[in-house]
């Protein structure tokens, strides 16, 4: 690379003020441009890191969530009943032998002569209930399980594989390329020092022609050359070692960066397959200890075991109106209404209107204020009946209920002792009214009643 054209021309006399070709030479690089590739390749990786991070976050929180559960669903049965100590015999007081000994032979006693059937506040075994709880809580163990398996692997293979990349094979590298930067500023400040020493000794040789006499050391055209000569060697030095390391550079970051894909696409793959045998035992675990309870198999199976009173439904004649909290009986809505007649002896009497009321526990009660007699004469069960609503004419709007009066009739009686019933009232009343029984039973208009009636 260097030429001798400075040299012959300083020993002929003469030196060309240009700056020499040597000085000013270049070679193209892609370190540059490697460099901020290797940068997007630690963001993307420090991005996988940080995920796969979270992802063993909630592994962890899924794990103490469950064992959370294991220990909720351990504490659900308090062994033995509490109801079970209403059949107990208080103890005896244990003033005397005599009064121990009776204690000790009734306590005896009472376990072989049990006076009625003792109500078990659990099911039994076929009920069920213990059986899934115990098989909730296996089930609660081994997701638990799961996830702790899963965040070991998260944090001894995904993460540590991306760290180890990423802080070692890569920071390498990138170490190497910023190394190779700096002796570029360095090549770079050795060929300004040449450029401004090969000026100066052009300066002094000018000068020790104008001057035939005696020259300060400083201005030495010899001492010059010489500095610039080292200056200009050590450059070319420079250049020629950075040409080379480049050139190796970027071979050595064609394999490092083959290694950098490798590496994530296998730890990608290897999330991605935990993730799907995960959910498959996960899938496994679900189908086999499948909870299946059968409402109607549970009533069935508590009824034939424990002794139970039939369940009554409350007659809203027994209840009352002043000062009664009971849903049955609360108002939600109220109208003034009158009670269609359709007997021909009724058809000129007056129709005086009677408040009318939807109670929070789905009746239709004719409410009477009368301090004397509190209790309604006329309720309907909503869920019992038919309602279905007129035309409106005019201002005022009728509709239809067929059902048991229940203040009258048992309910026993079943459904041949229905009829039919017309209320008749103000429209915007009554319109409100039946949005309230529309909660209970669906409202249906009058012509399709008639069909099904």
């Amino acid at each position: 690379m260097g030429k001798g054209s400075t040299s012959h021309s300083y020993h002929n006399g003469h030196l060309q003020e240009e700056t020499p070709s040597i000085l000013l030479e270049t070679f193209p690089h892609p370190i540059t441009p490697l460099i901020e590739r290797f940068n997007q390749w630690e963001q993307l990786l420090t991005s996988l890191c940080n995920y796969f991070e979270s992802q063993k976050e909630t592994a962890n929180s899924l794990c103490n969530i469950y064992l959370d559960a294991v220990k909720g669903l351990e504490q659900t049965l308090v062994q033995p009943s509490v109801l079970h100590s209403r059949n107990v015999s208080p103890p005896y007081p244990q003033d005397s032998p005599f009064d121990r000994a009776m204690a000790k032979l009734e306590s005896f006693t009472e376990k072989f002569n049990t006076m009625g059937q003792k109500f078990d506040f659990q099911y039994v075994l076929e009920g069920g209930v213990n059986q899934n709880i115990a098989c909730l809580r296996g089930h609660a163990e081994q997701l638990a399980l799961l996830q702790d398996k899963h965040r070991e692997h998260l944090l001894d293979s995904s993460i540590s594989k991306i760290k180890d990349t990423r802080d070692s094979t890569l920071k390498q590298r990138q170490t190497a390329l910023k190394a190779w930067m700096q002796g570029l500023d360095e090549m770079e400040s050795l060929r300004n020092r040449a450029i401004v020493e090969y000026n100066s000794l052009v300066h002094a040789i000018q000068l020790s022609k104008l001057v035939k006499g005696k020259i300060l050391l400083r201005d030495d055209p010899h001492r010059l050359w010489l500095r610039y000569q080292s200056l200009r060697d050590e450059f070319l030095n420079k250049f020629n070692s950075l040409r080379v390391a480049a050139v190796i550079h970027q071979e050595e970051c064609k394999t490092c960066e083959a290694a950098v894909v490798s590496t994530i696409r296998n730890v990608v793959n290897d999330y991605l397959d935990t993730v799907k045998h995960l959910n498959l035992k996960i899938k496994a675990l679900s189908r086999k200890d499948a909870i299946v309870i059968d409402n109607d198999e549970e009533s069935k199976n508590f009824l034939s075991n424990h002794p139970c009173l039939p369940l009554q439904k409350s007659e809203p004649r027994k209840l009352r109106f002043f000062n009664d909290i009971h849903p049955r009986v609360l108002p939600l809505v109220r109208a003034s209404l009158y009670l269609n007649r359709f007997l021909p002896w009724y058809m000129y009497a007056a129709r005086p209107m009677k408040p009318y009321i939807v109670t929070s526990g789905g009746y239709l009660i004719k409410e009477n204020r009368t301090a004397r007699d509190t209790t309604p004469k006329r309720a309907f069960r909503l869920s019992d009946c038919i309602i279905a609503a007129c035309t409106p004419r005019g201002g005022e709007m009728s509709f239809i209920v067929y059902g048991v009066n229940c203040c009258w009739r048992d309910y026993s009686l079943g459904t041949d002792h229905k009829k039919t019933w017309k209320f008749t009232g103000m429209k915007n009343e009554v319109r409100i009214l039946l949005d309230a029984i529309n909660l209970w039973v669906p409202v249906i208009r009058y012509e399709i009643a008639a069909v099904g009636l």
